[in-house]
């Protein structure tokens, strides 16, 4: 679906969903319309409570607060998401995508922030936007 709906309309979609484990995308939370006043709060409650019925799996886009990418050089922290404290309740697992100061142009760091099964790791990789492809670089680190 690549189209902008409303939370009410998002969960109505996803109850469509006829395939268990199926696995859903979204690309900015913080930008799912609600009327609510506590709009990524109610947003990602309900959507994690549609998962859970439906037995499908999410992957959800967030920004982090504009002063966490102030300090190029020092990676976001989870507490710094914008309305952090919602999405981190939520969430099983949240992953951070960084490109520091001084690495290739297409070399990044993804670090599992969150994992509510597991632990947490970092894994420098290279990313070919040209086909979306991320190559491993070597193995994880702790």
């Amino acid at each position: 679906i690549d189209q902008t709906l409303n939370d009410t309309d998002l969960i109505e979609t996803l109850k469509q969903i006829s395939e268990p484990e199926a696995l859903v995308f979204i690309d900015y939370i913080q930008k799912v319309p609600s009327k609510s006043e506590r709009k990524t709060a109610i947003v990602s409650n309900k959507l994690q409570a549609v998962c859970k019925d439906l037995n499908i799996y999410m992957i959800i886009g967030a920004q982090f607060n504009r002063a966490a990418t102030m300090d190029k050089d020092t990676p976001p922290e989870m507490y710094q998401l914008k309305d952090a404290s919602e999405i981190e309740q939520d969430a099983s697992l949240i992953l951070r995508i960084h490109k520091h100061t001084g690495q290739a142009e297409e070399e990044r760091t993804v670090s599992v922030l969150k994992n509510r099964e597991g632990i947490l790791k970092e894994q420098k990789v290279l990313f070919k936007g040209a086909d979306t492809s991320i190559i491993q670089l070597e193995q994880y680190t702790t």
